[in-house]
């Protein structure tokens, strides 16, 4: 059963299955059709679409009867968890509920953007910029002073596009830590994204100091070729915001990481070990966030 064509002769009131009124069709025929279209329709299982972020997502609904398709948009929510985050989403229609849920990995979506803090100092202040997170409606900022494990949030900023904040009243000749979240609101509750390294900064008034520069001195152009099973260890320079002073024991480290270990890793010692073909970055990073990075193709 379905809808059918037809055509009415005006004058004899017929009813014909062409426009040429060659064909007779009884009214029985089109009162069938009526019926049938006006009828309730019978909704298959739900295809649910999802955008990349998760912000949002739509079901799509098909009739088995007629083929007729509706789409509805649908009210996201999040649940946060320290690895995970769980949406659902639930959208109504005639009367119906349709739920569906998706867990994610809070780095997981935003895998493939590098999340970069880094810092510099003055007697009595800390300067920090970050990298801009697509998606991101803010951040927040949070500190320790070196040596202590408890956190606070120090600074909620609410805009997508602010990238710097300066923390002012410090006391000089001290090191603080720092890391920040990046957030996005879903419907209306703060949802972490993403999540920087940490950092360590020290105040000017002693005899320590915060690398300003890191250079990787034998690579050209920041590209590097490995075949298979091939290393390279990387030699890097640091350039220090006061020559005549020193890196504090605890920030005289530089880390390694790799984009994509199952494409090339790194050791702590900034050796490259080349493992299958295909492409990744592999970045040097001192305590005060300031970084050199280094293309790696493996063939």
């Amino acid at each position: 059963a379905g809808n059918i064509e037809y055509w009415v002769d005006e004058i004899s009131g017929k009813y014909y299955s062409d426009s040429t009124a060659t064909t007779e069709i009884s009214s029985s025929d089109v009162t069938l059709a009526k019926k049938t279209a006006a009828s309730d329709h019978s909704w298959g299982s739900p295809v649910w679409t999802w955008s990349s972020t998760k912000k949002s997502a739509k079901v799509t609904l098909t009739c088995s009867v007629c083929g007729k398709t509706k789409t509805v948009k649908a009210t996201v929510t999040c649940t946060e968890g320290t690895d995970y985050n769980t949406y659902k989403a639930v959208a109504e229609y005639n009367g119906k509920k349709y739920t569906d849920k998706q867990k994610v990995e809070v780095d997981k979506v935003w895998e493939d953007v590098v999340f970069i803090l880094k810092g510099t100092a003055t007697k009595t202040t800390n300067k920090l910029t970050w990298t801009k997170i697509p998606g991101a409606d803010g951040y927040v900022i949070y500190a320790a002073k070196c040596g202590s494990d408890t956190y606070k949030k120090v600074k909620t900023i609410t805009s997508g596009s602010t990238t710097s904040w300066t923390r002012k009243n410090l006391k000089a000749n001290n090191c603080y830590k720092y890391y920040v979240k990046a957030y996005r609101l879903v419907n209306g509750k703060k949802t972490v994204i993403k999540k920087t390294y940490l950092i360590h900064l020290a105040t000017k008034g002693g005899k320590y100091t915060n690398v300003t520069k890191v250079k990787i001195t034998n690579v050209t152009d920041s590209k590097l070729s490995l075949k298979v099973g091939k290393t390279k260890t990387l030699k890097v320079k640091t350039t220090l915001a006061e020559k005549n002073k020193i890196l504090r024991k605890h920030m005289d480290v530089l880390t390694y990481t790799s984009t994509d270990t199952s494409i090339a890793t790194v050791s702590s010692k900034g050796k490259i070990k080349a493992k299958k073909k295909g492409t990744c970055y592999i970045y040097v990073r001192a305590a005060s966030g300031y970084y050199a990075k280094v293309k790696v193709t493996v063939k």
